[in-house]
């Protein structure tokens, strides 16, 4: 049982890291696109994407079971987005 809250936590953490990463990347995209030489459609897109995965992962820090299938897609988009 003690494991499971350990988990559960992790999916919280993750959720608000990438919601706050999305805001502060939105935010600040002008700034940011200025000093990494980026364009601020790039970054808008990314705020996007990483505000739903931070809805993703909040949907399954909720859930009371854990089914494969999330915990698998949660892990592909992880992979994913440390890609772009």
């Amino acid at each position: 049982m003690n494991n499971f809250f350990s988990i559960k936590r992790i999916f919280w953490i993750d959720g608000f890291a990438a919601l706050l990463s999305a805001i502060v990347v939105f935010i600040f995209k002008a700034a940011i696109a200025q000093f990494l030489n980026l364009s601020e459609n790039l970054l808008t897109t990314l705020s996007v994407i990483s505000l739903a995965y931070a809805c993703y992962s909040v949907f399954v820090a909720q859930q009371k079971l854990y089914s494969k299938r999330l915990l698998q897609l949660l892990v592909v988009a992880n992979s994913l987005y440390a890609f772009l």
